[in-house]
């Protein structure tokens, strides 16, 4: 089994870092191949919902850090999203990548695979609070049916 860490936080070494790397370890340490990407390591540009993606090989018609990306996703049997909570939702990078993920929801490359959210808050002002932030989120991604949770 392949599993595939993507960190959406800006700072390497950061607790999401840390967090998405202790999952990869204990993979590793069951004898599955792991990567760890960076996502700010990449250009990203935004979706303009050409729907380029949606139509032939479902390619994205964007030429940036996601063609390098895209294929190791596609190589994944399991992956592993990883992000800060900045204002009830994704790092910008994260939410990019989400965003661009729409030729796998088209063409259904990614169905069956196995789906792991890491989610760190800068900080909790009130911990009572902590649940609803966090489905705020995973109710924005729960659409992913193409992905086995």
């Amino acid at each position: 089994m392949k599993v595939l860490g993507l960190v959406g936080s800006p700072r390497k070494g950061s607790n999401t870092d840390l967090l998405v790397s202790a999952i990869l370890e204990g993979a590793g340490a069951n004898k599955h191949l792991t990567e760890k990407i960076y996502l700010y390591d990449f250009e990203i540009v935004p979706c303009v919902d050409c729907k380029a993606c949606k139509k032939g090989n479902f390619k994205c018609a964007f030429g940036d850090g996601m063609q390098t990306i895209y294929p190791k996703l596609e190589e994944a049997d399991a992956i592993v999203f990883g992000t800060p909570l900045y204002w009830y939702g994704p790092s910008a990078k994260m939410k990019l990548l989400i965003d661009r993920l729409r030729p796998f929801i088209a063409s259904k490359k990614l169905k069956g695979r196995k789906a792991f959210l890491v989610i760190h808050p800068k900080r909790v002002q009130k911990p009572a609070t902590w649940p609803s932030e966090c489905s705020l989120y995973l109710s924005s991604i729960w659409a992913w049916s193409w992905l086995e949770n």
